[in-house]
């Protein structure tokens, strides 16, 4: 949201926190596959549907209902505005094809979901399962996606499928290779992941180019992801739970709302990009997510638990039991 709305963060610090988001989804995405989601495959494709498309649906109409009553929302996003083609209608509306070369996104973040979807099919579908399919396609991965960061590939590293694989993969991988990578000191590691990536987000532009920045965080994601995951931190960390909890909760309508509802601030109060006008934006934000979290994935939330323990063993919640 502070890159989005303010404009006052260095270029990288968004994208290298999508870089990480996607390493820690295919760590996810891998560990569910092969736990409570074991042999069920519509299982899992149910309560994936379950969990992203009722949210963004109800995020869009409040997306449409910005760009419709507000036009002059384009001034804080270029692509705040209705679909004229069919392809944009289709994307916006079922996000496959949603891509940020997309000329209409009410959602303009949602971007990251049709990257995200595929990497549900590829990884919870195929290879979560198979670790030296994962392992080939790591390597084939980083090699596409370094010619992406740095060739002269027709696809662009950030933003698209092909040039993000290796963040899934990697998470995937990681995973899979957990106990094999256990390192001796878990905090340790954990620690020095965090200042890598830190400074990777917030410091300077490596070699004067932030596409190294992000290219590397991923990695550097998974460094800390790895520490903090084998380090039995479980009962020191359970006071955060609740808070955690909630801020996971939220911060899915948080990540599809923030763009349309800034536009909305801007268009009625004439506030530029900056802190003030992320300070307003958060709090309706925030206030507006609450409300869905209420009104529509509280109602689906039974249906998706059903869906969860009908599985004959479901894969242990702390990371302490799963090393054990």
């Amino acid at each position: 949201m502070a890159t989005h709305l303010t404009q006052l963060t260095p270029i990288q610090t968004g994208r290298v926190a999508v870089e990480a988001f996607f390493c820690i989804s295919g760590f996810l995405i891998t560990m569910v596959a092969n736990g409570r989601y074991a042999g069920r495959p519509g299982a899992f494709l149910s309560n994936r549907f379950l969990r992203i498309y009722p949210t963004y649906w109800t995020c869009s109409a409040i997306g449409f209902a910005v760009v419709a009553l507000y036009p002059a929302a384009r001034a804080i996003h270029p692509s705040l505005v209705l679909p004229v083609s069919a392809h944009d209608w289709f994307a916006n509306l079922f996000v496959f094809g949603l891509t940020q070369e997309t000329i209409s996104r009410v959602l303009p973040a949602a971007w990251s979901l049709h990257t995200e979807l595929w990497f549900y099919l590829v990884i919870g579908l195929v290879t979560a399962t198979k670790p030296r399919a994962s392992l080939a396609m790591l390597g084939i991965s980083l090699a596409v996606s370094a010619w992406c960061a740095f060739g002269n590939s027709p696809f662009q590293f950030y933003g698209t499928p092909l040039g993000n694989a290796d963040a899934f993969f990697i998470g995937s991988v990681l995973w899979q290779f957990r106990v094999q990578l256990t390192p001796a000191r878990p905090l340790l590691m954990a620690a020095i992941g965090f200042v890598l990536f830190e400074f990777l987000a917030w410091g300077p532009l490596i070699e004067g180019s932030h596409t190294v920045n992000e290219f590397l965080g991923a990695p550097a994601a998974a460094v800390f992801l790895l520490g903090l995951w084998t380090s039995h931190a479980d009962g020191a960390l359970a006071r955060l739970r609740g808070v955690c909890s909630v801020l996971g909760r939220l911060s899915y309508p948080v990540f599809l709302l923030h763009w349309p509802l800034g536009a909305m601030v801007n268009s009625v109060t004439g506030i530029g990009q900056g802190w003030l006008l992320w300070s307003i934006t958060a709090v309706i934000t925030i206030a507006l997510s609450g409300t869905v979290l209420l009104f529509v994935e509280d109602p689906i939330a039974a249906l998706r638990a059903n869906i969860r323990r009908a599985s004959p063993a479901l894969a242990p919640v702390t990371a302490s039991a799963i090393m054990d």
